[in-house]
């Protein structure tokens, strides 16, 4: 039951929705629901409203192919048989079939956001009944958009374009004021490749620090040394986005996750492997370890997600329906764990973890369900095929702490 939006409200309140142990403090609860802080000043006011984190029920997935675009709403009350909600389509026909690699769900405003880039536009879904989810509005057109974060508490989405020859740009868009049909609310776009430098083919993935108020992101062949990098920005100013740092010799860096509490930031590879970079200090990142070479079978996917309760990393395949587990406690010297995999011809773009329950969904055209509580022998609980088109992105009606809020 949430917390009581006004009026008195006392730390045994706190406790009594959140719980955790005797004697109380505040700091216990850095990041326990959407809004909270994760770091810094906190205030019993700060509670107002808040609820704590419930399994993920609802589970919302663009088409990646689809002419018109279109979004499914899945019920995962119970992971293990997963069943269709309801589906959406656009009012009308884009020019080309939808391409959607990324997306992103505000659970202030029930508002889903997929990024299409084929269509160079941000489709936005009501999703506020889930039985019955509709679309709602449509972006003006944007430079080959790819990535997404969103500031919910802010209402700023952040978007990471990139026509992979010559720009690599994160743009920010003001959603707090959103109507029906088309909107253009840019704030300010800030450009990366000039403080980078060097050859690149684009930016690769999206993950936001809403405390810190920072953006990561990837990019291929960032800088005179290796082949890509990781790069942090500064958000505290939307309409004046600044470049901080990057750390080069990342091995063709895919999806990033972020683990704030630890100062670190991960990135899986295209080709077989995983960096971990220190970003304590966003100003002067610096990569800290790395893997390769445990699952060489196959390409890396796109895609990770960390479970900071466990410090696990789990990323995926790019070949096929996968999960793939890393212990990273140690983040100097990571380790494989295991992996899991069944047939099937596509690795997903956006997957997404729900730590609470400890399931991994996969987003390979279909939807592959992995339960992931025992990390040395992860096994596969659904596999749900859509009538209308594949996936490549999920978003979760479940807000995490706010040590997962990065994802690829």
């Amino acid at each position: 039951m949430a917390l009581p939006t006004s009026g008195p409200l006392s730390l045994n309140d706190i406790a009594g929705e959140f719980g955790g142990s005797t004697p109380h403090s505040l700091s216990e609860y850095y990041g326990a629901a959407a809004g909270i802080p994760t770091s810094g000043t906190i205030r019993i006011s700060d509670f107002y409203g808040a609820a704590s984190l419930s399994p993920a029920t609802l589970l919302f997935a663009p088409v990646q192919s689809s002419y018109p675009t279109r979004v499914y709403s899945v019920d995962i009350t119970n992971p293990a048989s997963p069943s269709l909600l309801s589906t959406a389509v656009t009012p009308f026909n884009l020019q080309y079939n939808s391409s959607i690699d990324s997306a992103v769900l505000s659970t202030k405003r029930n508002r889903l956001f997929a990024c299409d880039n084929t269509n160079q536009r941000i489709t936005v879904w009501d999703v506020s009944n889930p039985s019955a989810i509709s679309y709602f509005a449509i972006a003006a057109p944007l430079t080959r958009p790819f990535y997404l974060a969103l500031d919910d508490d802010a209402d700023v989405l952040y978007v990471a374009s990139s026509d992979n020859s010559t720009t690599a740009n994160i743009t920010s868009i003001d959603v707090s004021n959103l109507t029906g049909g088309y909107f253009s609310s840019v704030l300010g776009t800030l450009d990366l490749r000039t403080p980078v430098g060097g050859t690149y083919t684009g930016l690769n993935s999206l993950a936001i620090d809403t405390a810190n108020k920072r953006l990561y992101t990837t990019m291929y062949q960032g800088g005179s040394a290796g082949n890509g990098c990781m790069i942090a920005a500064n958000i505290s100013n939307p309409a004046s986005m600044s470049y901080m740092s990057h750390t080069n010799a990342v091995n063709f860096p895919r999806g990033i996750a972020l683990d704030i509490g630890r100062g670190l930031a991960f990135t899986n590879w295209q080709y077989d492997g995983i960096s971990i970079a220190n970003i304590s200090n966003p100003s002067s990142i610096s990569l800290a370890g790395s893997i390769s070479g445990q699952y060489s079978n196959y390409n890396q996917g796109y895609s990770a997600n960390i479970d900071p309760n466990r410090n696990v990393l789990f990323t995926n395949w790019g070949g096929r329906p996968s999960v793939v587990a890393t212990n990273v406690s140690n983040a100097s010297s990571p380790s494989y764990i295991s992996h899991a995999t069944t047939s099937g011809s596509s690795g997903g773009r956006q997957d997404r973890i729900d730590i609470t329950n400890n399931y991994y969904y996969n987003a390979v055209s279909n939807l592959a369900v992995w339960n992931v509580s025992n990390t040395s022998s992860m096994t596969r609980s659904a596999f749900f095929s859509f009538a209308s088109g594949g996936i490549y992105a999920v978003a979760l009606a479940q807000p995490g702490p706010a040590s997962t809020s990065g994802y690829s």
